[in-house]
């Protein structure tokens, strides 16, 4: 097995992300850092980020009850490309909808956000 070559904060799960955001020992800004840096690593090869919302993520604003935040807050995500979301380009895997942007997302992303 091949050796995992991307950063750190990369090789967190889930779970162990969102508990160093909460103990403030990462930030969100840091782990989109991250997760950006792996993507630009790896995207060329295996082509599974079409569409990348940098300056959402980066001003995304967690809402909400701030003493219990949601469980994922804060934690970067990814759509699928399969999932509609609001004013973002969303091929469902298909060339023939390359250009397509939907008008509304899918109650998920708005959960999800």
């Amino acid at each position: 097995m091949q050796e995992f070559t991307g950063p750190d904060l990369c090789r967190l799960e889930a779970h162990e992300a969102v508990a160093l955001l909460r103990r403030g020992e990462v930030s969100t800004p840091e782990l989109l850092d991250a997760a950006y840096a792996r993507i630009a690593a790896v995207e060329p090869a295996i082509n599974a980020t079409p569409t990348l919302c940098r300056d959402r993520a980066y001003s995304a604003q967690v809402t909400g009850d701030a003493a219990h935040p949601g469980w994922l807050a804060g934690l970067p995500i990814s759509i699928k490309d399969l999932t509609p979301v609001a004013g973002v380009r969303t091929t469902f895997g298909t060339r023939g909808l390359a250009d397509f942007v939907p008008a509304e997302s899918d109650p998920l992303v708005e959960r999800l956000e």
